[in-house]
């Protein structure tokens, strides 16, 4: 009995590897979708005209927002899903003498796939009414200001609730919170300071790692960390910040099913690993212009230290091997540039580049911990949770990244009194991995180069409710990609009603 016991694991350990990868394949997908979705939308911002009152003191706004959307899009094996969604939002915001802010914001999204074309399983997935925004704001300089009728210099200002929180240039967070956020301005030295803490909302909150078993519906993290900025110089606002994460998830997240290779029952042999990922991110950038005041710049770098569990799986380890604890050491930097020719047709001109270290002794993903990386070795794959546009089709992760980008974008009719809200530009990628020999987010083989490509937007405000928005990328594998090598499409049309 222990010899076919013995041989089962052996054999399961030999043939783990295809069984991963379709695991992997399927949640991999979802989370591309998400990242897709994530570079179409536009976070919602409420702007208050200020000096309007209601009853002297206080101002009330409400309105809505719902956008119908169709999207094809093209998966790692050519498979095309169609995807119709509708998405409404219900908004409304109280606005005492500027000094204290309610907002609050519900929102029903719906998804329905075609017949079969769901990234996990479901054609249709329909989110309940859900608060995703709820906040109170307090400045201190405007309740002086109208309690007092005088002006201070110094200001703290007070943030509580569900928010969106975009820190620093957004690389290391971009996403929502229960948070507690202040910003204390200092103006003998000119700087101002920043605080965060916040808990991530378990229910719409995709975790970057996609081989835990509940990574997009029960994320549990809890983040914290300060900003300092200097505004003391004319064209430039410097800072330094430092964000931590440390992960309260369910350890036994994960558990791989491995199809039986014997003839004997079960038919699949459970596999269960745990999953941990705590970090620290250490930045340093800046804002501001560059020479000349239409040459606009953002420049960050950021260092990364933390613990993670190494893979249970991998070339030439046991199944039944203990996880290690090891240790995180990476970095990643953006850089963009972007000019602005000052015309009537609002021309910009944009190139960016986004550099995200690899570990080469990762056995399968650089994300995940199924796969991940191997016992008793430093883990140098940087992972974050911030955004960054990496192309519609191809929407790769920050981590073993060597990006590229040129854009462009204008408003080429403003003088037609139709067109004169129309908006359109292109975006061209060129996509590496940071370490050649490292893997990434899909299958690759040990070459550097992943592809390239292609995006082009519309955007056409009709009327003062009305916004057409298109999106189309076309993503040409490299020599890098194991496997398929045909292009991949992505197709984004949309309208949307607001008030």
């Amino acid at each position: 009995m222990r010899i076919n016991l013995y041989l089962l694991i052996v054999t399961a350990a030999v043939v783990w590897m295809g069984s991963a990868e379709a695991v992997r394949a399927q949640a991999d997908a979802a989370s591309r979708l998400e990242r897709q979705l994530r570079q179409v939308e536009q976070d919602y911002i409420l702007q208050v005209n200020r000096g309007l009152s209601l009853g002297e003191r206080a101002q009330f706004g409400y309105g809505a927002e719902v956008n119908y959307a169709f999207m094809a899009i093209d998966d790692t094996d050519q498979a095309t899903h169609l995807l119709h969604r509708i998405d409404a939002r219900l908004f409304a915001l109280v606005n005492i003498d500027q000094a204290h802010q309610f907002y609050g914001r519900l929102r029903f999204d719906y998804r329905h796939y075609n017949e079969d074309d769901g990234f996990t399983g479901d054609d249709y997935e329909l989110e309940y009414p859900l608060s995703d925004r709820y906040w109170y704001r307090f400045n201190l300089r405007e309740a002086i200001r109208a309690q007092e009728g005088r002006s201070i210099s110094d200001n703290l200002t007070v943030q509580i609730g569900r928010q969106y929180v975009l820190w620093a240039s957004g690389l290391t967070f971009t996403n929502e919170l229960y948070a507690v956020r202040s910003w204390l301005e200092l103006a003998g030295p000119q700087i101002e300071l920043q605080g965060l803490v916040g808990y991530t909302p378990e229910s719409s909150f995709y975790d970057i790692d996609s081989s835990r078993l509940s990574y997009n519906g029960d994320t549990q993290r809890f983040f914290f960390g300060g900003m300092l900025t200097y505004n003391g110089l004319r064209d430039h606002r410097p800072y330094v910040f430092y964000l931590g994460q440390r992960d309260n998830n369910d350890e036994d997240d994960g558990v791989l099913l491995v199809e039986n290779p014997l003839p004997l029952p079960p038919d699949f042999i459970e596999f269960p690993f745990d999953t941990h990922y705590d970090s620290d991110y250490f930045g340093v950038g800046s804002t501001g212009d560059l020479i000349w005041p239409q040459l606009k710049y953002k420049a960050e770098f950021v260092y990364q230290i933390g613990s993670t569990l190494s893979s249970t799986l991998g070339v030439g380890v046991d199944p039944e091997d203990p996880q290690t604890e090891d240790d995180i050491e990476a970095w990643a930097a953006r850089i963009e540039l972007r000019w602005l020719f000052q015309d009537n047709n609002l021309s910009e001109l944009i190139f960016e580049t986004i550099l995200a270290s690899g570990d080469d002794d990762r056995f399968l993903d650089t994300t995940n911990t199924l796969g991940g990386n191997t016992a008793g070795t430093d883990d140098n794959a940087f992972n974050a949770f911030g955004y960054a546009d990496t192309g519609l089709a191809f929407a790769a992760p920050v981590s073993n990244l060597m990006l590229f980008r040129i854009g462009a974008a204008a408003n080429p009719l403003r003088n037609h009194l139709t067109f004169k809200n129309l908006r359109t530009g292109f975006n061209l990628f060129v996509i590496n991995k940071m370490d050649a020999d490292a893997p990434h987010n899909e299958a690759t083989r040990d070459e550097r180069y992943l592809g390239f490509e292609s995006d082009v937007f519309v955007d056409w405000q009709l009327t003062s409710d009305v916004t057409l928005r298109f999106r189309y990328g076309i993503f040409f594998p490299g020599s890098g990609i194991n496997g398929d090598r045909d292009p991949r499409n992505f197709l984004y049309t949309g309208v949307t009603y607001a008030f």
